[in-house]
């Protein structure tokens, strides 16, 4: 048997045949037993039998990013509960932190925004990590993403926010 399944934004996925002892919120690995991807939220490790990703171009691939709100607008098509978020990026930022906020009709849903570091092109490595606060969506919630910060010697370009989410 592989070692690793799938990977996920460039990294593998372990294949294991048991939950691990280790739990993180975020964790994700491919059961063997059940030949089901499974994510641990936090609290329980949940299969993910309707998961689904929603990756969002919140920029083009090229154009320097710039800050303001509702960068990127739109409306759910079910409901979900989500998961985990990630950004990435083309370019990195230098000089400071791309920071990133995540708005559901109006509102945070994140009590630590989503950043990238200085020189980083994903947020999997950021030093602080975005902590969700929300996690139910019904239908036709508007979400909107929003730029706090970008990087003041390079903006960064390319930024992608990836909702890991599964069907209510």
């Amino acid at each position: 048997m592989a070692q690793y399944g799938a990977t996920l934004d460039g990294l593998p996925i372990p294949k294991r045949s048991i939950d691990p002892v280790i739990k993180k919120a975020g964790l994700i690995y491919f059961n063997t037993t059940i030949n089901a991807y499974k994510f641990f939220d936090g609290d329980t490790w949940n299969v993910l039998s309707n998961n689904e990703e929603l990756i969002i171009a919140v920029s083009d691939e090229t154009t320097n990013i710039s800050v303001g709100t509702n960068k990127f607008t739109f409306r759910l098509p079910y409901g979900y509960k989500l998961l985990n978020i990630r950004g990435s990026l083309n370019t990195a930022p230098t000089g400071s932190d791309l920071i990133v906020d995540i708005n559901k009709n109006g509102t945070s849903i994140l009590s630590t925004k989503l950043s990238i570091n200085i020189n980083e092109k994903t947020s999997i490595t950021a030093s602080t990590p975005v902590v969700i606060s929300d996690t139910i969506f019904i239908d036709n919630d508007e979400i909107t993403i929003d730029i706090d910060q970008v990087g003041s010697t390079i903006p960064g370009a390319g930024l992608k926010i990836i909702l890991y989410v599964v069907k209510n």
